[in-house]
């Protein structure tokens, strides 16, 4: 049961797009500035997160209920921008 429940939770886990990763590694690959996180809280359970690239003059505001989701909500804004 609980080997059962694990790999499924992996499988899970390793569909899950990271957004916030591939941002990083586009910009890196395409020589423009490093995105800049800020992430704050705006109550219990609620993050509004703003990345910043300033060479392409983008900003970009998402919300999540954790801080992980807030910065994957708006890493994949971006990616769908550029």
């Amino acid at each position: 049961f609980i080997k059962e429940t694990l790999l499924d939770y992996l499988d899970f886990v390793e569909t899950e797009m990271n957004y916030k990763g591939k941002l990083i590694e586009l910009c890196s690959s395409r020589k423009i500035s490093a995105p800049i996180f800020h992430t704050e809280i705006l109550k219990k359970n609620m993050f509004r997160t703003k990345i910043e690239i300033k060479s392409l003059n983008i900003v970009t505001y998402d919300l999540g209920k954790t801080i992980k989701q807030a910065e994957r909500n708006a890493s994949k804004k971006i990616l769908k921008s550029i």
